[in-house]
């Protein structure tokens, strides 16, 4: 429940706090005295958006705060908690404006995103504006108005996300579908290519071990020559030879240190110089036992570094890229098979998404099906009251041309007859603004009855009716008001005078600035407000008398 409204420096208001009690409240006043001022300040402090031009002249930012009961909300207090904002027992809410146009929110002290305060005000409250009855002509309306009365939003939600991911599925195997033939000539193409590289099945690295090895075999006997040239002058007996010269001069030397040590790092050096000799010369002999001139080897290694060129320059890469480029090809054909797998597992995805959809799809219908016989029934009821004793509405339900829809398979159209023997017509038809007026009141009125929010404004939904009929308006919305919190901007006596509570709101000049007041009326102040509603600008006895009746008092 709305307890208080803060209004500073907003528009014509220098500075209310109006108290809100629960039942019906009305607000009312002479035109342009500021009651759809103060019900757009309510909009702005869940979550509307603004601009600087609310920001009263000469002031520097507007302020609005609201404070909210939520001890009977519990739905409020979970939202509260799992955004770490709760409190004991009210929600503060406050928004300002500055005269540059910036926009601050705050919840229970936190500083929080406009988005914040939109899920709280969609949790909290719902308002009916003056011209809210032209949206009734959008038959998007409509299906929302039947959802809200079933309040079946969770249901609504699921087969919103079922067809979200019917769809996606959907789009996705149609991209993947679109270019199927292209996709075939392409895996027989890489067949015909993997055919040949598959029998060479080249190795990482073999273009460059075969060519190496091609070359030692191709210089086999000159290699050979070469390293026993090599031999002979390291160890070939019978002449001298690097090994026994170095073993001489060690001798040498070794008699030489005997009388002078100086020389024992030469005597070192030539020594490990032995060594190292010796090692090489077992290497050279090892190498030349291994050499052999492999005729029928080098045959098969000529033909396969043939089949090497013949194919690289097929590809038109270097010999050297043969493997990578085969695996390449072969990792191409894999992934376009497995598309080919995967195809079949999206279709077999979206055939059943596609029947959970309809599942979901078809309970809502089934669910919207009998709310539309029970709203019809209640807004004919109170089309009847409200001076159209032969009206009828029929909340028509009927399948959608679209096979899939995110709403659904519905396509909800409210028709309605205005007169006795009429025919049932789109609401768009309607030709009297009157009579669409009453219908948008009967529907906002029985829509209404079922909703779930604690607070609910109606700003002027009476405008174009009258009498007895305006009477019949303000028993409806008295009823609502019992059920829920209900503020009423209203010029209408008969309203005014089924309200529990009562708030008049003024416009005053003082120094050359215009202002707007607002009060809670007393019985009497009531009684002197409903006699200039129904009397205008001269009030008689007759009229308070009446004003009294009216009032019950």
């Amino acid at each position: 429940m709305l307890n208080t409204l803060y209004i500073r420096h907003f528009v014509l208001i220098d500075e209310v706090d109006i108290d809100f009690q629960a039942g019906m409240t009305v607000l009312t006043g002479e035109t342009g005295a500021g009651k759809s001022i103060a019900l757009d300040a309510l909009g702005l402090v869940f979550g509307d958006r603004a601009d600087s031009s609310v920001v009263r002249t000469g002031c520097e930012q507007a302020e609005i705060i609201a404070s909210i009961d939520f001890k009977s909300l519990p739905f409020v207090q979970s939202w509260l908690a799992e955004l770490d904002m709760d409190a004991q027992e009210e929600c503060i809410i406050r928004r300002t404006i500055s005269r540059e146009g910036r926009s601050k929110a705050f919840i229970n002290g936190h500083l929080v995103p406009l988005q914040r305060l939109r899920e709280l005000g969609e949790l909290l409250i719902d308002i009916h504006g003056q011209h809210a009855h032209h949206s009734l002509l959008k038959t998007d309306t409509h299906r929302a108005l039947l959802d809200e009365f079933a309040d079946h939003h969770a249901l609504c939600k699921d087969v919103r996300v079922a067809f979200r991911q019917w769809q996606q599925t959907e789009q996705l195997l149609h991209a993947m579908t679109s270019n199927a033939e292209e996709r075939v000539q392409r895996i027989a193409f890489l067949q015909y290519q993997l055919a040949e590289l598959d029998a060479l099945l080249p190795e990482a690295e073999e273009w460059s071990h075969l060519s190496d090895e091609h070359k030692r075999l191709s210089h086999a006997e000159q290699l050979l020559t070469h390293c026993q040239q090599a031999l002979s002058v390291l160890v070939d007996e019978g002449k001298a030879n690097a090994l026994s010269l170095l073993h001489h001069s060690a001798k040498w030397l070794d008699k030489v240190r005997l009388i002078d040590t100086a020389v024992t790092s030469s005597v070192e050096f030539i020594n490990n110089a032995i060594i190292q000799v010796e090692e090489a010369v077992d290497e050279v002999r090892h190498y030349c036992e291994g050499m052999n001139n492999d005729t029928k080897r080098l045959t098969a290694l000529e033909s396969r570094l043939s089949t090497f060129h013949e194919l690289a320059r097929k590809h038109r890469v270097a010999p050297e890229q043969l493997y990578h480029f085969h695996q390449q090809l072969k990792a191409e054909l894999a992934a376009l098979v497995n598309n080919d797998m995967k195809t079949e597992q999206l279709e077999a995805e979206l055939s059943a998404q596609a029947a959970h959809y309809l599942e979901l799809a078809e309970k809502l219908s089934r669910q919207r099906q009998q709310a539309a016989a029970k709203l019809s029934q209640l807004i004919t009821t109170h089309l009847h009251g409200l001076g159209m004793p032969g009206g009828r509405l029929e909340v028509h339900c009927s399948v959608h041309e679209q096979a899939f829809t995110v709403h659904g398979l519905d396509e909800i159209v409210f028709l309605v007859s205005a007169n006795p023997g009429q025919p049932l017509n789109p609401l768009h038809k309607v030709a009297s603004g009157g009579e669409l007026s009453r219908i948008s009141l009967a529907i906002e009125v029985s829509q209404r009855q079922m909703a779930s929010k604690p607070i609910i404004v109606f700003d002027e939904v009476d405008v174009g009716i009258g009498g007895a009929t305006a009477e019949i308006v303000g028993q409806l919305l008295h009823t609502l008001g019992q059920k829920t919190q209900v503020l009423c901007v209203t010029h209408l006596p008969q309203v005014a005078a089924q309200a529990d509570h009562h708030i008049h709101m003024r416009k005053m000049s003082c120094k050359g600035q215009t202002y707007t007041q607002v009060s809670a009326l007393s019985r009497d102040e009531r009684i002197q407000e409903v006699a200039r509603m129904l009397g205008g600008v001269e009030i008689t006895e007759k009229t308070l008398k009446h004003a009294e009746e009216m009032l019950g008092c």
